[in-house]
């Protein structure tokens, strides 16, 4: 079951190197910058934006990223 929509959500897109898994979430701007900078470090591809809807779940460790 997913949370109401945040204002604040926005659509993250993880697309990882080793085969290519890709996988999306939403989650607070603020969140997804820094999960986007360092998950960039490691090779992983993250596309950030407004496309948020009701059928994207949380992004499971938000709590470490705020």
């Amino acid at each position: 079951m997913t949370d109401p929509i945040s204002s604040d959500d926005v659509h993250v897109r993880l697309r990882f190197p080793e085969g290519g898994a890709v996988v999306e979430y939403r989650a607070p701007a603020s969140v997804a910058r820094r999960l986007a900078d360092e998950l960039g470090r490691h090779g992983v591809v993250v596309t950030i934006d407004d496309d948020v809807h009701a059928m994207l779940t949380d992004l499971p460790t938000t709590d470490l990223w705020r």
